[in-house]
Order: structure tokens, then C-alpha cells, then sequence
């Protein structure tokens, strides 16, 4: 916090316009980049480096594993693809498991459609319950 407020302080002494002279900044009859003296253009190049080392300071904070809870990737769970099946010309239909639960998908020119999704864990149950019914 100290750097960022010295930095600061820095650029407001260099880059300041004093009250007492208002030229304008570049001389006449010269280029842009003649009329600019090597302070000014090493102070910009500093603030530019300076930016560059904030920007990477703030990246490996996000980074971090210590660091913000909302910025940490998530988890990335696996999709399994279980079965594929062909129904027509343009029609697809999928069985595929994430996160223990199976879906059941029938894809098509026009979309896909969410026909049943199933917890894998409890399709013994599920099963067994079915047939004690019959």
C-alpha cells in the first residue's frame, strides 16, 4: 500500500502542471517527439513498467490459493458420455453422467431435449422397487 502511494505521489510530481507557467508542450516547428525531453520520456516509460509490476502483482493474488474464494476455479467435474444412439436422419439420443446423476438427451436440428435424469446411486432402489411392483 506504502508503493502504491509513493508511486502515486511520483506521478502527480512529474506529470504536474505548476500554476505559474502554462506553455503549451511541445515547441513549434519540431516534431511531437523532438520537442519531449529524456525526463518526460523515461517518467512515461516508468509508470508504464510500474503498471506492468501492478498488473502481475495482481494476477498472482488472484491466483493464490490463499487469496479471494470468488476468483478460485472451480472443480471441474467429469462428463462421461454413457451411450449414443441414432433415432432418425437428424436426431440423436445420449445418456451421459455428471456429478453422479445420468441425463437422458435427445439432440435434433432443432435443439436438445431433456427427456429423464436419474441419480446413479439410487437406481438400484429405483429398480428394486419397480420390479416389487410388478
Amino acid at each position: 500500500m506504502k508503493l502504491v502511494v509513493l508511486f502515486c505521489l511520483f506521478c502527480s510530481l512529474l506529470f504536474g502542471e505548476s500554476n505559474s507557467t502554462k506553455e503549451f508542450p511541445f515547441e513549434m516547428a519540431k516534431s511531437p517527439l523532438e520537442s519531449i525531453n529524456l525526463f518526460q520520456y523515461f517518467g512515461v516509460i516508468l509508470v508504464l513498467v510500474g503498471l506492468l509490476v501492478f498488473l502481475v502483482y495482481i494476477k498472482r493474488r488472484i491466483n493464490n490459493e490463499n487469496s479471494f474464494r470468488f476468483f478460485k476455479p472451480q472443480d471441474k467435474e467429469e462428463v462421461k458420455v454413457i451411450s449414443t444412439t441414432q433415432l432418425c436422419i437428424g436426431s440423436k439420443l445420449v445418456i451421459f453422467e455428471s456429478n453422479n446423476t445420468r441425463y437422458l438427451v435427445v439432440f435434433s436440428q432443432n435443439g436438445a431435449l431433456l427427456v429423464d435424469k436419474y441419480d446413479v446411486s439410487h437406481f438400484g432402489d429405483m429398480l428394486q422397487q419397480q420390479q416389487n411392483e410388478k
